[in-house]
This record gives structure tokens, sequence and C-alpha cells, in this order.
């Protein structure tokens, strides 16, 4: 990793405007023509965490063409305040990613925000930290899986059983020890979808809490894994945030 990004790249003239009246085919256009594009920025996804208590703020660089973010906005313990969460974003270029960390701060301030939280979808060795220690954020728990393994599809299924570990197709085969009965389900536009049928018999043990030792070997795992990560930041807007963004903007 270079040593850290200087803050001031934040000057750079970089607009970053509402992206609602977008609608949700152009915006998702957008978000797929960026590199790191994740799920959990699709506007279908926003409509979704809007049903369980979340406010929605759509935000684009350039009219969309430098990136976007999806800001979520939740109701906190204490009143009148709130919690600010990027899940899976910012997705824009390395060249915008402090001049839109200050536009999340100048609206989680004036939001009356008592956290902002921000979980990128970067890859191992990713440059993100630098960027938020220059903003000072704190590293906190992950609210998204840590670690992304990406699997080939395209091979049948003992080519790719061959390729785990050894506990790994233990686990598969105690998975389906059962015989579950597979019944096939039509999707429309997509290949068929298989379910289990409810009859399978139930597991002889009781489920119990993962272990320390469970959690270590995951995490283990993922620093072997060559692929996305994902590490929950956050901070404290200040009105100090609000002035520094909207200075940063002009």
């Amino acid at each position: 990793m270079r040593a850290r990004v200087s803050p001031s790249l934040s000057e750079t003239a970089l607009a970053v405007t509402a992206g609602e009246g977008l609608g949700a085919q152009a915006w998702d256009e957008l978000l797929l023509a960026q590199p790191e594009a994740n799920l959990l920025q699709s506007w279908k996804w926003g409509e979704l965490q809007s049903r369980f208590g979340w406010s929605v703020e759509r935000l684009v660089v350039h009219d969309g063409r430098a990136g976007v973010c999806s800001l979520l906005r939740s109701a906190s313990l204490y009143p009148g305040g709130a919690v600010y969460y990027v899940p899976r974003g910012p997705v824009v270029a390395e060249r915008e990613r402090l001049v839109v960390l200050d536009a999340l701060e100048q609206r989680a301030a004036t939001g009356r925000g008592l956290i902002l939280r921000v979980e990128p979808n970067a890859r191992v060795g990713d440059e993100w930290p630098a960027f938020f220690e220059g903003r000072g954020f704190r590293k906190g728990k992950a609210v998204q899986p840590e670690a992304t393994r990406l699997l080939r599809i395209d091979l049948d299924p003992e080519s790719l059983k061959a390729g785990f570990k050894p506990k790994t197709r233990y686990n598969l085969r105690a998975m389906w020890r059962p015989s579950p009965d597979w019944q096939p389900t039509p999707a429309s536009g997509r290949a068929s979808t298989c379910r289990v049928s409810p009859t399978t018999r139930p597991r002889s043990t009781s489920s119990a809490p993962p272990t320390r030792s469970a959690s270590t070997s995951r995490n283990t795992r993922a620093k072997r894994w060559e692929a996305s990560w994902s590490s929950a930041w956050a901070r404290r807007p200040t009105t100090s945030s609000a002035a520094r963004a909207t200075s940063s903007a002009s």
C-alpha cells in the first residue's frame, strides 16, 4: 500500500448531486458501469430497505459518469439523531473517493447523524483504508461478510468438489445426507431452480453457537482468498464536516 493519500485531493471540483431523478433502470446502468458494482447499491435494494425503516438518498458524481452512491438513513436510539450507512459503497473511481466522503459527511452532519458508517466493496490490497484514515474514520465491526470468494460455476459438481478442502467436502456430504427430494420449479427468463422438499429428515444433533476456533478458522480462510473483502469504517459527523464538505464542493 502506498503512503496515505493526501486529503488535499478533496479539492478536486467534482459535483456530487442527487440521483433520485434517474429512475431505477438508469441508476442500475450507471452502477454496473463501475468495476466495484454491488447488489447492495442497486435501486431495488434501496427500495427493499425503505420497507424496514431506512430512508434512501441516492447520489451521483458528475451526473453518474464518475460513480454512484446509495446512502441509507435510519433513526437511532437517541431522540432526534440518525444513523447513516453506505452498504458496499460508494461505487466510485479512486480519484473521486475523497470528494464523495466529503459529501457523505456533509449530509450526515446536516441530517443530525450520530454516526456515518461506510462499508465499500473493496478488493484485497485496495487503498480504501488510507482514504478513511485521512478523514478521521475508525475501523469498526463489519456489517456485511468480510470476504467473498468467487467460485466458477461452469464446471461439473465433481470437478468443483475436487478443488475443495477435505473438510469442506465432508461438510457437503453431511449436508446432503438426508437425501432431500428435489423438485424443479420453472422460472421466467432464467434457468430452472430447485427447492428442497420439507419432508427432509431433521438432524439428530442440536444446533449450537459458533465456537471461537470456528471463527478463527473462518478469518484465516478469508485472508487467503484473493477476492473481495469488506470492512466497516465509521466516524461521528460534526458541523466542521459539513463546512469542509461545502468548501470542497465549491
